[in-house]
């Protein structure tokens, strides 16, 4: 009885606390792993070397003709 009227409805309360506001820590670090992942991107795009057009042969073998 003691367990059915005070205990079980102050846990019920707790877990559903817990379980409705998510932490913060875990806000704060979602949002430094999109935020890091968006930077990442743009510099690996900013620096990519441009492609070449086509492959140049070695220069003693572009000598020889």
């Amino acid at each position: 009885m003691l367990i059915d009227e005070q205990v079980w409805p102050a846990v019920r309360e707790g877990y559903g606390r817990l379980r409705a506001s998510p932490g913060l820590v875990a806000v704060i670090a979602a949002g430094l792993g999109v935020g890091g992942g968006l930077i990442a991107r743009r510099q690996r795009t900013l620096s990519k070397r441009p492609d070449l057009l086509g492959r140049v042969r070695p220069r003693r073998l572009r000598r020889r003709h």
